[in-house]
């Protein structure tokens, strides 16, 4: 089974173990917290909202071997700007709330006189857990989740590609693996440094049995303050 189709149950494990952390911790004195207090009634301890701004460089790789005998590089790395809100539940646990966009254009020219855009839009939900011993050393953080993503190719280049490509556009679910530092400059006022791997397939043909990979990597900066 491919990693990308691992992401829907491991996502749902987490959750439901979240769950039988907070069922079980019913009795002690402290009021507990049902996905980290969102689902409590209490509601989140603190709520975060940011900015980041990053480099993503996506893998087309069917994509590329197709192009590849027209001399043609694919989109490469772009900047991809991201808004977010973030809900604190507990110490070692928080909640992602993201949106983000990318978009990207190549000119095939001089082997061609054609051009090839992707756009990428995602919206996406991911569980941040922040290991207390690693905290004492460094803020490192884990998340994973994932969430719905818009892919668009655009360009007379898909010309080139009719009998392979019929579909240009995409919207479909997508997954993520996060591993990032988080500082504390000032009080209220946060900066990360984000790797944010997404994981993200999608349908060329109308009845959806070929598939290419959009898989890639996010490297991003961002700040975030507390409300």
């Amino acid at each position: 089974m491919e990693v990308k189709k691992l992401f829907a149950p491991v996502f749902v494990c987490l959750l439901a173990l979240q769950v039988c952390v907070c069922v079980a911790d019913t009795g002690r004195v402290r009021h507990p917290y049902l996905l980290g207090g969102l689902l409590s009634g209490k509601g989140a301890k603190e709520a975060y909202v940011g900015a980041r701004l990053g480099s993503y460089k996506p893998d087309l790789r069917q994509l590329d071997a197709l192009l590849r005998q027209f001399n043609v590089r694919l989109p490469g790395a772009a900047t991809m700007l991201n808004v977010f809100v973030k809900f604190k539940g507990s110490p070692q646990l928080s909640y992602l709330v993201e949106a983000g966009y990318w978009e990207d254009e190549v000119s095939l020219e001089p082997v061609v006189s054609a051009d090839l855009g992707t756009t990428f839009t995602q919206v996406s939900f991911d569980l941040l857990y922040y290991p207390e011993m690693i905290q004492e050393l460094v803020p490192l953080y884990l998340g994973i989740g994932g969430g719905i993503s818009h892919l668009k190719l655009s360009g007379s280049a898909l010309t080139l590609l009719k009998d392979v490509v019929t579909e240009r556009e995409n919207t479909g679910l997508s997954g993520n693996f996060i591993v990032g530092l988080e500082y504390t400059i000032v009080e209220r006022v946060m900066v990360s440094i984000q790797t944010n791997h997404i994981f993200k397939s999608f349908a060329v043909d109308e009845e959806g049995k070929q598939e290419f990979s959009f898989d890639g990597t996010v490297v991003s900066i961002g700040t975030s303050v507390r409300f």
